[in-house]
């Protein structure tokens, strides 16, 4: 038995060997959405080693500095790591960790099989990472975490499987999921959810239902140190309307999941092999009466992928985990457990040849694939941006442009307002905002945080420029020329500029609120406030400003929030308060300083009146908006819409606060209409002065410490 599990480690080690010295002898670039933004973090993590960091907490490089191991984990990058330590190159470590994790998920296999005393199982492990959604995450998607979870999966189900049929291994369990933890946590999470559904219906026969979620509990707490700070920001913790869109990215027809066609297009590849395997293994547990517990779980896993689910998702508690088609490597090693375990062996090496063929051999294409980096550069105007950047280069393509310029611009050593997973950044928002603004137009907001993020180098990709023109004409307002373009993107640099600097801004208005970005767009002079809290600004601070815009905003307690306004108003403050996302009061009455806020839906808004002008409004669909009801003071002033035989306001001023129906400032953003931005322009007294923000370059010197940064003016 012993000499039979030598034989079985040794045809590992041969295949492990024969993957890792085809992509280096092919010299295979690393391809795949995420993969150089991993390699990144590999080679980062690398260089601290060599000088004793063993865990860095902070790099500078991306996104004006960031915590880069605290959202994304850090076991996968300490594997690339020491690898890296031996063969000194990243790529080279690339190939070896992909024999490695080959060769992680072939050992949990025959380990089951030498419990089982199933040589079968030796197939599965051969066959296991060539399956088509583990080439798919390797290869096209380059998630070298999700890779990594991919193969300890096999070995996690081997003491898994212990722990709930023979009451084993609870210890090993546990650190395993702690290890699966310190790997991906969002993945970690998906686990917990499979796993203990499975081994609940698993478990019920041997009383030990329970043991697979005490197992992920301990687990969970003794991957803590990780976790705790993880999941105090992040895309695990996020549960904004955004981070549950993201459910829908992945989700897809079951059809294109077991197609053998398009490999290449697909969020998800499951493999008609493998539906047939699992739906025969099904049919035959049945007839037999054998444990098919990991068969219908993964079968139904696998089923929930399919788009038509994505809407019951969205309203489940937790929802941002239920990413369905990542759920597909946890779905393959529960049907080819429960597959391997049955005795029907005049058909397994049938279906096992029928996953080869309709679902292996259509995904071999990957190791085909090619990049050239080179070509990267120059499409993209790389090189030429870090010859120009001195403080940091500012790329605007909303990732589009893929994960090697985050990685080219480290291997410059050039300092870099983007980045690679943009929602462990500090800064997100402000870069989210920043292709936001370029592609609807609003290009002073653009260059405003731009040049406040120290962007003295700019890539804008040329498709989500609408005028030419008029963003070359508000670059130079801002100090920066253009100097070159091809047919993807253009380079801007600031003139004038060189070395490391700052920028010191002078905004007269301020925006509070979730929702108040859409004024800083169209007037930059608004700066974002910090918190949404109107009660976190004090009086001194906020009379400082000209004019302040409230929206979706928030208050601790309604009657101070009142007086504070009062305050503002009576000092000369111009207040205006967006009544589409006024907060909801104790009463549950959208009101505040005596005017009531009420929705309404618009089918024929084809006009809007103000004072002496009108309006043309194009919006083909029912507008879901408010107006207003003014429940005191009489001499307020109102600006009326006609509704049929109503008459509906949408401009209620009381002094110098004036509250904005109709959700105007969004509506102009919709429409680009300069009618509709006159009249705002009227609504808001603005000036010229509230279109620009005066900028300051400052000189500054930066250097760090330990835990410290030091700069100096």
């Amino acid at each position: 038995m012993k000499k039979k599990f030598f034989v079985q480690i040794l045809i590992g080690m041969f295949v492990s060997a024969g993957i890792t010295l085809f992509l280096f002898w092919t010299d295979f670039t690393p391809v795949g959405k995420d993969i150089f933004g991993h390699l990144y973090k590999a080679e980062i993590l690398y260089d601290n080693i060599k000088q004793f960091n063993f865990y860095p907490l902070y790099t500078t490089e991306w996104y004006n500095g960031i915590q880069l191991f605290r959202y994304w984990p850090v076991f996968t990058y300490y594997v690339l790591a020491f690898i890296t330590v031996l063969t000194k190159d990243v790529f080279v470590s690339y190939y070896i960790y992909a024999g490695l994790t080959f060769f992680l998920g072939y050992l949990g296999w025959i380990l089951i099989g030498k419990r089982e005393q199933k040589s079968f199982f030796v197939a599965i492990g051969l066959v296991y990472w060539f399956l088509p959604d583990n080439l798919r995450v390797f290869f096209l998607e380059g998630n070298l975490s999700r890779v990594m979870i991919m193969a300890m999966l096999p070995i996690f189900l081997y003491f898994y499987t212990n722990l709930i049929e023979k009451k084993k291994n609870f210890i090993v369990t546990t650190l395993l999921v702690a290890l699966l933890t310190a790997t991906h946590f969002m993945l970690a999470a998906m686990c917990a959810i499979i796993f203990v559904i499975y081994g609940f219906f698993k478990g019920i026969k041997n009383n030990t239902q329970f043991y697979g979620f005490y197992s992920f509990v301990c687990g969970f707490l003794i991957a803590g140190i990780l976790l705790i700070p993880g999941l105090s920001g992040g895309l695990v913790s996020d549960t904004s309307s955004a981070a549950v869109e993201t459910i829908a990215d992945w989700s897809q027809p079951l059809l294109l999941s077991v197609s053998p066609f398009n490999r290449m297009a697909t969020k998800c590849s499951f493999g008609l092999g493998m539906l047939v395997l699992c739906i025969a293994g099904i049919v035959m547990a049945s007839r037999s009466k054998a444990e098919k517990s990991g068969l219908i779980t993964g079968l139904v896993f696998f089923v929930l992928s399919d788009s038509m689910f994505t809407i019951v998702f969205k309203q489940m508690p937790m929802s941002q985990v239920f990413w369905m088609a990542r759920f597909v490597q946890m779905s393959y090693v529960l049907i080819l457990y429960d597959f391997g375990r049955l005795d029907f062996k005049q058909y397994r090496n049938y279906l096992i040849l029928a996953v080869v063929i309709a679902d292996i051999l259509p995904s071999l294409s990957y190791f085909m694939l090619k990049d050239d980096l080179t070509g990267q550069e120059e499409k993209y105007l790389l090189r030429e941006a870090v010859e120009l950047t001195d403080n940091r280069l500012g790329l605007v393509d909303e990732s589009e442009f893929g994960s090697y310029p985050a990685y080219f611009v480290l291997k410059e050593k050039i300092p870099y307002i983007e980045g690679w997973a943009i929602q462990g950044a500090a800064t997100s928002e402000n870069i989210v905002s920043i292709t936001e603004a370029v592609k609807k137009g609003y290009y002073r907001y653009a260059f405003d945080q731009l040049l406040s993020l120290g962007a003295d180098t700019v890539i804008i990709k040329k498709e989500f420029i609408k005028d030419m023109e008029g963003i070359l004409s508000i670059a130079e307002e801002y100090g920066y020329e253009f100097i070159t373009e091809n047919e993807d993107a253009i380079l801007l640099d600031l003139r004038d500029v060189t070395g490391t600097f700052g920028v010191v801004s002078e905004y007269r208005n301020l925006a509070i609120g979730s929702s108040s970005i859409y004024i800083s767009y169209q007037y930059p002079s608004f700066k974002q406030g910090e918190s949404d809290n109107l009660l976190d600004y004090t009086f001194e601070e906020l009379v400082s400003y000209q004019k302040i815009y409230l929206s979706n905003f928030t208050y601790d307690d309604e009657e101070k929030a009142q007086d504070l306004i009062n305050r503002l108003a009576d000092a000369g403050v111009e207040i205006y308060i967006d009544a589409t996302h006024m907060p909801v009061n104790v009463l549950s009455i959208s009101e505040f300083l005596g005017v009531e806020s009420r929705f309404i839906s618009i089918y024929d808004f084809k006009e809007l009146r103000y004072k002496d002008q009108t309006v043309k409004i194009s919006i083909p669909y029912e507008w879901y908006t408010t107006y207003l009801v003014v429940k005191e003071d009489e001499d307020a002033v109102c600006q009326t819409y006609d509704y049929g035989s109503q008459k509906l306001n949408y401009i209620v001023q009381k002094g110098n606060v004036t509250f904005i129906g109709f959700n105007l400032i969004y509506l102009n953003y919709e429409e680009d209409s300069i009618e509709l931005g006159g009249i705002l322009d009227d609504i808001f007294h603005i000036e010229e002065e509230d279109r620009v923000v005066l900028k300051r370059i400052t000189p500054i010197q930066i250097s760090y410490g330990r835990n410290r940064i030091f700069i100096q003016a």
